[in-house]
């Protein structure tokens, strides 16, 4: 589907938003993040539980301006993730992260 964003308009932006899931339905996350990659200004939001295994590995592969984290519903979780050298959060909670942001 992105490939076909990218095909149609290639100044679009694109938001690729990957779990476990995707990537075992990819072959696995190298591939995943392979085929994401290959896509110009593709950012890349990674789920919580997949990037908390390894969020140093994620950061270097896709790089910190490409990579982000999704899911980060609790205080302590966007606390965390606003501290990360990544380029963005996603939340079903921005009150939380815009106080946050803001010092609390």
């Amino acid at each position: 589907m992105l490939e076909t964003i990218r095909t149609i308009d290639p100044k679009a932006g694109l938001l690729a938003s990957v779990d476990r899931r995707s990537a075992e339905m990819m072959g696995g996350v190298g591939p995943m993040l392979d085929r994401f990659l290959a896509l110009q200004g593709c950012r890349i939001a990674v789920e919580r539980n997949l990037m908390t295994v390894a969020p140093d590995w994620f950061v270097r592969r896709i790089g910190s301006d490409r990579v982000g984290v999704r899911m980060t519903d609790t205080v302590d979780e966007i606390h965390h993730w606003m501290g990360q050298p990544i380029r963005q959060i996603t939340t079903d909670r921005p009150d939380l992260a815009i106080l946050e942001r803001d010092g609390g």
